[in-house]
């Protein structure tokens, strides 16, 4: 119950100051895939562009699933991404979240993780950094690499479009 409430805290520090912000909606949606490491699994999931808190600095969340190396995992991560102010159609962004994770480890094989059939909750922060590529009709193709994770992963890279 105690992880409940730190994950709610966590949601609403972030949700907050964007409430105030003058350029947050809705703009659009994408699908992602990639990998991740430490466990190794293919994930799918959308993002949600939700527009900038303030200039450059775009909040856009993710939600994904997870499969592989006896594991199933859920995500959720709330990051802000700080747009680099660069010309031409490639733009450079880094930034950071909060990943709300729900891991499912079935270790039966023994490998070695100390978690036979566990299922845990985990709150970490999450280092984002990619390139977004603009598209006509104002579609974007990104690709993505992750770091931090905690449980849900040591590192992550994905591919998106935006449409």
């Amino acid at each position: 119950m105690r992880r409940l409430h730190i994950a709610w805290i966590a949601v609403l520090l972030f949700a907050a100051p964007p409430l105030a912000a003058q350029d947050l909606g809705f703009r659009g949606w994408g699908l992602r895939a990639g990998a991740a490491s430490d466990p190794d699994q293919f994930l799918i999931g959308v993002h949600l562009d939700l527009g900038d808190i303030v200039e450059n600095l775009r909040l856009q969340p993710s939600f994904e699933a997870g499969a592989g190396d006896d594991a199933t995992t859920l995500q959720a991560l709330v990051p802000v991404h700080y747009r680099f102010p660069v010309g031409g159609s490639v733009t450079p962004y880094a930034g950071g979240g909060v990943l709300l994770a729900l891991l499912d480890f079935d270790d039966e094989a023994g490998r070695g993780r100390g978690r036979d059939d566990d299922e845990d909750f985990d709150i970490a922060p999450v280092g984002v950094g990619g390139l977004e590529w603009s598209l006509a009709g104002g579609q974007e193709l990104l690709l993505e690499l992750q770091v931090g994770g905690g449980d849900a992963f040591d590192a992550k890279v994905m591919v998106g479009w935006t449409f």
